[in-house]
């Protein structure tokens, strides 16, 4: 995926989905490393209090 999700608007996300640029389980797998860096090395935003390890799976 070449979108950067900290930069990229959400009508630039939406154009590179509509285009095929990138697939909604790739912005997911983003925007859960980029909570996870916060997690691991700065402020625990803890946005998300239980993930469901098996919810891209499908």
């Amino acid at each position: 995926m070449s979108i950067d999700v900290v930069e990229a608007g959400i009508a630039r996300l939406r154009e590179a989905l509509e285009r095929g640029e990138t697939t909604s389980v790739q912005l997911v797998e983003a925007y859960l490393a980029r909570m996870e860096a916060y997690d691991a090395s700065g402020p625990r935003l803890n946005a998300v209090v239980v993930r469901d390890p098996d919810a891209l799976a499908a």
